[in-house]
């Protein structure tokens, strides 16, 4: 998400893997790394590296624009990870990396999972439907009722009304 003070965000979905030839080579030259390391630099934190990504989809809208004139405060770009790019790290650090510390590991798992809660799905996929099921309603013909209200009795109240039923019970149309 790229959102400039004073001007409309922009979102992207950033699929590194599927970014064409031209444009990794643009990456590559503008942020001064071979492209695997720039996928390490972006995930740590590299401001060069975030240059090199933004310039490039902004070049897509704008085909002159130089990747010197590509300025930003780190509080107008965010890089957020989909629900579908968590799991699949998580699954890597699962069933991949076998050689890897159980105490990383665990410290890993913990983290994605907690970034996983609150991603965004996928684009162009349904949002997940709630992990716990709905109470279900009772049956259409099964009448619902409620207890009798009593008027209040006491300083103030209606002394026609006090200790009465407020309404007689009726079924809940409906339900």
């Amino acid at each position: 998400m790229y959102k400039p003070d004073g001007q409309a965000e922009r979102r992207w979905h950033v699929r590194l893997g599927r970014l064409p030839l031209p444009e990794m080579k643009m990456i590559q030259h503008a942020a001064g790394v071979k492209f695997g390391q720039f996928q390490q630099g972006l995930m740590a934190g590299g401001v060069d590296e975030l240059q090199a990504l933004l310039w490039v989809y902004l070049r897509r809208e704008h085909p002159t624009l130089r990747v010197e004139d590509v300025k930003f405060v780190l509080d107008e770009v965010q890089l957020q990870q989909d629900k579908d790019e968590i799991a699949e790290e998580i699954r890597v650090l699962e069933e991949d990396l076998p050689d890897l510390d159980p105490a990383e590991r665990a410290a890993g798992l913990a983290m994605l999972r907690v970034q996983l809660r609150d991603a965004p799905d996928a684009p162009g996929k349904a949002p997940e439907a709630a992990s716990t099921p709905a109470v279900p309603a009772p049956p259409a013909e099964t009448p619902v009722v409620l207890p009798p209200v009593v008027a209040p009795a006491g300083p103030g109240a209606d002394p026609m009304t006090a200790g009465a039923p407020a309404a007689a019970t009726t079924p809940a149309p409906g339900l």
